[in-house]
């Protein structure tokens, strides 16, 4: 499934918030793609690399639309170590082309006000390595398991 934007959405700033809370609507898969998507990379049911909000909320303040990108996945953009979620990384980048990681975050957090966000290693075709995540609200009980409020795709936030 391609990703499409507007030719409106090019010329738009990372700071509007209709931009965000568009991106972060293309950019929403269903439960059942994440999960087989997921399945599909590694069968195991293997925990993902959590990053509080307050963490990414910090690096979204050090970023600038203009010109820098949240870049998510493991070092040296292959898929890492095999098998694995904990070498997923969340970086900002320097970039020369607009991008729209930065708009996808901030939409995120605008709509849906969680507290973690998760994120995984999937393969959606046999040679489609992607990154998907699930923004989660924590229960006060400690018991309970967090309350997935998204699930999304990181792949293709470049025009």
């Amino acid at each position: 499934m391609t990703k499409q934007t507007t030719r409106s959405a090019f010329n738009s700033d990372c700071n509007d918030p209709n931009l965000q809370i568009f991106v972060a609507g293309i950019h929403s898969i269903s439960e059942w793609n994440f999960n087989a998507w997921r399945r599909n990379y590694n069968p195991s049911n293997l925990a993902g690399k959590n990053f509080s909000t307050t963490y990414i909320r910090s690096l979204l303040d050090q970023a600038d639309c203009n010109s820098t990108h949240i870049e998510v996945g493991p070092p040296g953009n292959g898929e890492g170590q095999p098998g694995i979620n904990d070498d997923i990384e969340l970086s900002i980048q320097p970039t020369i082309m607009k991008t729209y990681s930065i708009a996808l975050f901030r939409g995120v957090i605008r709509l849906y006000e969680p507290d973690q966000f998760s994120f995984y290693k999937a393969r959606k075709s046999q040679t489609h390595f992607d990154i998907i995540f699930k923004a989660e609200k924590l229960s006060t009980d400690a018991d309970d398991d967090p309350t997935t409020v998204y699930y999304g795709d990181v792949s293709e936030t470049q025009p």
